[in-house]
């Protein structure tokens, strides 16, 4: 029997190594930026490129950061006040390397702004 069982293995391979190896669809995308391409033979190739998710992270919260700095600026009572808070907090982010206190910090500073606002656009 355990000859059997090497011989399978020998034939097919350890089966119980490839589903270590498995990657879900989900996973895939968000761990890599496909990439289609054309070579010289006109064939279309699909190129898989790692994504840094911590640059993809901070694109993102610098992207809210421009949004809420941008309606601040479209209220003259809130200008004043949080304009030159939020464009440090931007500064603040490129310079940092742990960014999970970076989205804390700029949920409140959210809750703070719309707080001294009447309009509720943002939320």
């Amino acid at each position: 029997m355990f000859r059997l069982q090497q011989i399978i293995q020998a034939v097919f391979g350890n089966f119980t190594d490839r589903t270590k190896d498995y990657v879900s669809f989900s996973d895939y995308l968000a761990k890599y930026d496909v990439i289609r391409a054309t070579n010289e033979c006109n064939e279309v190739r699909y190129i898989a490129v790692e994504m840094d998710c911590q640059t993809t992270e901070v694109t993102v919260l610098l992207t809210k950061v421009k949004r809420l700095l941008s309606f601040v600026k479209r209220k003259p009572s809130l200008n004043r006040k949080y304009t030159p808070m939020l464009k440090e907090f931007h500064r603040e982010i490129e310079m940092t390397d742990d960014i999970e206190p970076m989205f804390l910090k700029y949920d409140t500073m959210k809750r703070q702004i719309m707080a001294g606002s009447t309009s509720r656009e943002m939320m």
